[in-house]
C-alpha cells in the first residue's frame, strides 16, 4: 500500500469513527450515543467490548461519545461485528454532522424548559452523518443555563419561558424578586403600591426561576420555546455565536439545523 492509500484509509476510517492514535496500528472506537443518554446495559457492553479489544476504560468525550482507546487496526472488522451485536452504532469525525449534545432537560432538571435530550435525539435521527463543508456540531439545552453551550455550537439552542403574573394568586411575599435579583437578573421589583412584582421584560433572560419558586404558583408560563444561535465554535480559534431568534418551537429547531 502506498503512502497515499494509507492516508486515504486513516481519513475514511475517521470518518466512520475510528481515530488514529500515536501508536503504531492502532485506533480509538467512537461510539455513538443519542441525546447524551445511552441506556445501562448498552454502557456494560460498551465496557465489555472495551476489555476485549481495548484499554479495559470507556473515555467520555466533550461530545458525549464513548470511545475505546487501543484497538489495534487487525481487530477492527472483528471488533465491527461485535459492535452491531451489542446494540451500538459507530460515532464520527470530519467533515460531517456530528452527534447532537444535550443536558437532561425538563423531565429531568427542574430548572429545564424543555425536553432537550429528546429533540437532540430526533434532530440526531434526521441529520446525523450527514456530508458538510466542515464539522457540524449542534447542542440542545433546556434552559438559560446552556449547560451543553448552545453558544459555542454551530447551531445551538436553549429552552426559554415567558412569564405571566396571575396577581389574584400572589401574595406579595417578595420570593422571586429576591430570588431574580441574587441570580443577577434584576428584572422584577416590588410595586410599593399594590405590593406585586413587576417585570422588567428588557432586563429578563427568561429563565423561569421565578414560575419554579413560586409558593402559591401566581407565575405561570406565558409561552416556551427556544433561543436560536447561530456560527459559535471552540478550538484554536473559538467564535462566540449570534443569537438570531428567540421562542421559536420544537419543530422549527429542526428546520432551522
Amino acid at each position: 500500500m502506498s503512502a497515499d492509500e494509507m492516508k486515504l484509509d486513516v481519513r475514511q476510517m475517521k470518518s466512520g469513527g475510528f481515530i488514529k492514535q500515536p501508536e503504531k496500528d492502532t485506533f480509538v472506537a467512537r461510539i455513538h450515543v443519542y441525546g447524551g443518554n445511552i441506556d445501562a446495559d448498552k454502557v456494560m457492553k460498551a465496557a465489555a467490548l472495551s476489555k476485549k479489544y481495548g484499554r479495559g476504560y470507556l473515555h467520555l468525550t466533550f461530545q458525549q461519545s464513548l470511545e475505546i482507546t487501543g484497538l489495534d487496526v487487525s481487530r477492527i472488522s472483528e471488533f465491527y461485528k461485535d459492535l452491531a451485536e451489542a446494540g451500538l452504532s459507530m460515532a464520527n469525525c470530519g467533515p460531517k454532522v456530528r452527534g447532537m449534545t444535550a443536558c437532561q432537560g425538563c423531565k429531568v432538571n427542574p430548572y429545564g424548559r424543555v425536553d432537550s435530550p429528546g429533540l437532540a435525539t430526533k434532530a440526531d435521527k434526521m441529520f446525523f452523518g450527514q456530508d458538510t463543508p466542515a464539522k457540524f456540531k449542534v447542542s440542545y439545552s433546556g434552559c438559560p443555563i446552556g449547560c451543553a453551550n448552545p453558544q459555542e455550537n454551530d447551531v445551538g439552542f436553549h429552552g426559554m419561558v415567558e412569564p405571566d403574573l396571575v396577581p389574584d394568586l400572589c401574595n406579595g411575599c417578595t420570593l422571586c424578586a429576591k430570588l431574580c435579583t441574587s441570580r443577577g437578573g434584576d428584572c422584577l421589583v416590588m410595586d410599593e403600591k399594590t405590593n406585586l412584582p413587576v417585570r422588567d421584560e428588557s432586563k429578563c433572560v427568561f429563565c423561569g426561576e421565578c414560575i419554579y419558586c413560586c409558593p402559591t404558583l401566581a407565575w405561570v408560563p406565558k409561552r416556551i420555546g427556544h433561543a436560536v444561535y447561530v456560527g459559535g465554535k471552540h478550538g484554536r480559534f473559538p467564535r462566540w455565536a449570534n443569537r438570531v431568534a428567540d421562542f421559536v418551537s420544537d419543530e422549527e429547531t429542526f428546520d432551522l439545523v
